[in-house]
């Protein structure tokens, strides 16, 4: 049985980030001949779920939500593909409060679950039995994330594209002196554990997983307090809380993004730096702040013009790697401890013919041994950028969800 029709469930308000996903993956489906409608998740969930009667798509994607976490919005029946791209559920109106993914006792339901990296990362563990499950990566766009011939990257030049966070000192003081956990008049505040995260775990998305973090914090709050503090006690009491969020998935962004500035300065790179504003608070990096590009062309023609475009994270497969490499810019990647090479990009590219890797502590001896090897980084670049071209569009995603959703579908219907 073909799928005809898709219903794509978005917060439009919400994650810009994830719309524009949703819009990329929305043309591929188009591409191949499957029509989709919008449904908009901050709506009431009853009337999410009168709209998706009203349509009766062949099934709903959603991003970072599994039907389960929105039980009243879907219609009894409907197959619901959920893709997970981050350890919390982010609300989808302002009165909602974020939630922890693998805390949450209403997680599942999906026909189909889709993670973005190793599922287990994110703190997955007996719900990797319940429901079929399977990884995705994001794609490119061929339109806009293609080599242009007449444009060459500048000699060591580097560029590092991606957010931080604010420094502490310039955060809210209500926030800072929010109180965790106390024991005998004795009070944990929020800012102790972010600087003891920071400054003496150094804590990194490259190495510590979710429920690592969670350990971390829990072992750390016992000691300070005297007491016996579980990671489960700390997860029941503030897997709801915007505090927890900032200490597990933004203080560890922190130090990766500094050691990578500083590293490629210190191999005597020219940087430049595009993000968020809150790279501004932080001095030191502020001359090489070029600011926050709005356009995806823009960014693919700083890829373009970058020797030395670098990435580092929990895994290969990000966006920002894919998208540089169809660009035709050559790509330095660092994952840290999780180097997948069933899912991740070992899986898909070469080492040394389509990226260069590299290790954090010695990202800066990485950089200096190719800088002046200009031809061998452009030929790194045209060969990553046509296996993307060949393999990784968002039109290669599409069909993957298809098949997978139409095998997801075959299987319910012999067992039936």
């Amino acid at each position: 049985m073909p799928i005809n029709n898709i219903a794509l469930l978005v917060s439009f308000s919400r994650n810009g980030y994830l719309f524009n996903i949703m819009r990329a993956l929305a043309q591929a489906f188009q591409d191949e001949g499957v029509e989709t409608q919008w449904v908009d998740a901050g709506q009431a969930p009853e009337e999410v779920k009168a709209q998706l009667e009203a349509l009766k798509p062949d099934f709903v994607f959603e991003i970072n939500r599994t039907r389960g976490q929105t039980p009243d919005a879907f219609p009894e029946g409907m197959l619901h593909v959920a893709w997970i791209q981050d350890g919390w559920r982010e609300p989808n109106k302002q009165e909602e409060l974020p939630q922890l993914h693998y805390s949450d006792p209403r997680f599942g339901g999906s026909a189909l679950i889709y993670t973005l990296v190793d599922p287990t990362y994110f703190g997955f563990s007996h719900h990797l039995t319940q429901g079929v499950w399977g990884r995705l990566h994001t794609g490119i766009d061929p339109r806009v994330h293609h080599v242009k011939p007449e444009v060459k990257a500048e000699p060591g030049r580097a560029a590092i594209c991606g957010h931080i966070p604010m420094p502490l000192h310039v955060m809210n003081m209500e926030s800072l002196q929010h109180v965790m956990a106390w024991n005998n008049g004795r009070k944990l505040h929020f800012d102790y554990m972010a600087n003891f995260l920071l400054n003496k775990v150094k804590a990194s998305i490259c190495q510590l997983s979710f429920p690592q973090l969670h350990q971390i914090i829990a072992d750390e709050t016992s000691r300070y307090l005297g007491i016996d503090f579980t990671a489960a006690d700390l997860v029941g009491e503030m897997d709801q809380t915007p505090f927890l969020q900032l200490l597990d998935t933004e203080m560890p962004r922190v130090n990766d993004r500094l050691a990578l500035a500083n590293a490629t300065l210190a191999a005597g790179l020219s940087l430049q730096i595009y993000g968020t504003s809150f790279w501004r608070y932080w001095p030191t990096y502020l001359p090489y702040y070029q600011g926050n590009l709005r356009w995806a062309s823009e960014l693919a023609d700083v890829y373009r013009r970058t020797s030395f475009n670098v990435h580092n994270g929990c895994f290969g497969m990000h966006s920002r790697v894919l998208e540089c490499m169809g660009s035709g810019g050559s790509i330095f990647v660092c994952t840290g401890r999780f180097d997948d090479p069933e899912y991740d990009i070992r899986r898909h590219f070469t080492p040394g013919e389509h990226y260069v890797p590299f290790d954090m502590e010695t990202a800066a001896e990485t950089f200096s041994e190719w800088r002046g090897r200009d031809a061998a980084l452009r030929d790194i670049a045209m060969n990553a950028a046509e296996q993307t071209r060949q393999h990784h569009t968002w039109r290669h995603r599409a069909q993957q969800i298809l098949a997978d959703v139409s095998a997801v579908r075959d299987t319910r219907i012999e067992s039936a």
